[in-house]
């Protein structure tokens, strides 16, 4: 994990390099947009940190290990399915939910099927996708995204 981490940031930095080189004014002006971007995200990401807190701090570990734990089998999985498919969350306020709720005893198959959910099916977005897509169409993609977001996290539960 390391030796990624490691690769991850020297390839970004050779990147950054690079860019500065061919281009420094380019740089310049995409570190101003990504530190106005952090900052704006700041404030939220700040207010999920306090929520998560207070969320984790209200629920037991036990009821986290019984309902969402390796315990809970198929309904844990088909429940945070369920509630992945509902709720509208922006990405990088579910990472660290996840975590935490990971951290907690929740199974990597509960949190795995949640996150795939989260994304792959757009409870919220509903009547857009019935208006460009069609009834039909709209109904199967978001059967198949289920199914297949059940089966995703049940395969990252058995492969890790």
């Amino acid at each position: 994990m390391l030796t990624f981490i490691l690769s991850l940031n020297i390839t970004a930095l050779l990147l950054i390099l690079f860019s500065a080189l061919k281009d420094w004014a380019k740089t310049q002006k995409a570190f101003r947009i990504a530190l106005q971007s952090g900052k704006n995200m700041l404030p939220i990401l700040l207010l999920v940190i306090v929520f998560i807190g207070i969320l984790l701090g209200w629920i037991p570990n036990a009821w986290i290990q019984k309902y969402l734990g390796q315990s809970s089998g198929f309904w844990g999985v088909l429940g945070a399915g369920l509630i992945g498919s509902i709720v509208m969350m922006q990405s990088f306020i579910a990472y660290p939910l996840a975590h935490s709720l990971l951290s907690s005893g929740a199974s990597l198959t509960v949190i795995a099927t949640f996150l795939t959910t989260l994304t792959m099916i757009g409870m919220a977005s509903l009547p857009l996708q019935v208006r460009e897509l069609g009834k039909p169409i709209t109904i199967y993609r978001n059967l198949f995204s289920f199914i297949f977001a059940i089966f995703i996290g049940f395969m990252i539960g058995w492969i890790l």
